[in-house]
């Protein structure tokens, strides 16, 4: 016979609600997780193969491997999607937790794709990667900032090349402007070692499978992208229609429909690493992709840079789900077929 149990988790302990095939409980309290060999003993002690439905909160990773190597059966809760616990009136640990061993008891609950470890150790690396990518474009910002303060002016074309650099150091500004600077270019130069070790360490890590050359054959998609988005997508069959991915992604605009008008608004939610890697692709394939190129042109024109930039990332992630469900290369130029791995302009 098995056993259901609902997993409610918090920082310092989990709150459990257990019930037998038949719906009856056999048990709610909770657990601690400064006491690992309580919590294992007690997953061990269930009664046959034992069903877990825990939350994508905060330490679901860390205790869904604990788990795992029980030999638990880990269903990973879609949060957004469980509005049973997310708008209940009533809404305490005991009731979220017997709430999530409820619905996974009768077949109504609601899942997120659970990656391996392997995986979520890769995305932990890419994000790392990103996080240090975002910092020193925001010490470059803060860079022109100062120059700006100060009314400096300069003929470089990289303000941040060998010659750029010279020059800043060069600079001659009031007391607090030149310790600032100086502060921030050796924080942008340590900065940008951090980022060369993480990418080379990426690197060995990474293979070369077929879906990274497969994708590689997108303009504007490099192996760390590549890998980047593999990694935040998972397994390409859980999305059965492009349109899943591109909402999955974020990219996909709310639309409102009310007294037969319908509105479309700006894009929102989804998986914000996978939709940078997308977006930051188009930067480069809208130069050397002649047909993105020229869609680009047309959508900025009556919409503006950044619309048609989450426009050309919409193609891009359509792009993407057709190349790793045909399982092939990118092939340029407009589609003369449904199947083709491009799609034709205003498709998702």
């Amino acid at each position: 016979m098995d056993t259901y149990v609902g997993i409610d988790i918090h920082k310092s302990f989990s709150q459990i609600h257990v019930k037998s095939q038949d719906g009856i409980c056999m048990h709610q309290g909770r657990l601690y997780h400064d006491d690992l060999e309580q919590l294992r003993e007690f997953f061990s002690e269930l009664p046959g193969q034992v069903h877990v439905a825990v939350e994508a909160t905060v330490g679901w990773m860390w205790l869904t491997d604990e788990l795992q190597a029980l030999g638990v059966d880990v269903h990973l809760t879609h949060q957004k999607k469980a509005k049973a616990i997310s708008e209940a009136r009533l809404k305490t640990d005991s009731v979220d937790a017997e709430t999530l061993c409820q619905l996974l008891r009768t077949g109504f609950l609601p899942e997120s794709y659970l990656a391996p470890p392997e995986v979520r150790d890769l995305r932990m690396a890419l994000r790392y990667r990103m996080a240090l990518v975002h910092m020193k474009i925001k010490v470059k910002n803060t860079i022109h900032a100062i120059l700006i303060r100060y009314n400096i002016q300069h003929t470089f074309s990289d303000l941040f090349g060998k010659q750029g650099r010279q020059f800043l150091r060069a600079l001659e500004l009031p007391a607090v402007g030149q310790r600032c600077l100086h502060g921030w270019l050796e924080l942008l130069e340590f900065l940008e070692d951090q980022l060369k070790q993480a990418e080379a360490t990426l690197r060995e890590q990474c293979d070369q499978d077929h879906q990274v050359q497969l994708l590689t054959t997108i303009p504007g998609v490099g192996q760390l992208t590549a890998h980047l988005i593999l990694a935040e997508i998972g397994d390409i069959a859980n999305f059965r229609r492009p349109k899943k991915l591109v909402a999955y992604a974020g990219l996909a605009p709310r639309v409102r429909e009310s007294g037969g008008r319908r509105y479309t608004g700006r894009t929102g939610g989804g998986r914000k690493y996978l939709k940078w890697g997308l977006v930051e692709a188009t930067r480069t394939a809208c130069w050397k992709d002649p047909w993105l190129a020229t869609f680009y042109r047309r959508l900025k024109r009556r919409k503006g840079a950044g619309k048609a930039t989450v426009a050309v990332a919409r193609k891009l992630a359509t792009i993407v789900w057709h190349i790793l469900t045909e399982d092939r290369p990118y092939r340029p130029g407009k589609p003369k077929s449904p199947g083709s791995a491009r799609v034709p302009d205003g498709g998702q």
